[in-house]
């Protein structure tokens, strides 16, 4: 749903574009995402010593790594696009 906000009387304005949703990644991009966040996570586990109970640590901390590695991996342009 798009966020309307109350200009004058019954006229309504849009959010700013800035404010919409953007489209997910295509599938085959989102599997791969996920099987090298997986793999990340995974490898923090073993590096741990297979010691349980930090999967959800493990895995935001290696969606983090993932993330900051494709950041970094953009070209300059895109990133200030």
């Amino acid at each position: 749903m798009s966020e309307r906000r109350s200009v004058s009387g019954d006229v309504e304005a849009a959010a700013p574009v800035d404010d919409l949703p953007t489209a997910p990644p295509p599938a085959s991009e989102s599997a791969a995402r996920e099987a090298r966040v997986r793999l990340a996570a995974y490898a923090r586990y073993e590096k741990r010593g297979a010691e349980s109970g930090h999967d959800v640590e493990d895995w935001l901390a290696a969606e983090a790594e993932i993330e900051a590695a494709a950041t970094a991996s953009e070209p300059s342009d895109a990133k200030n696009a």
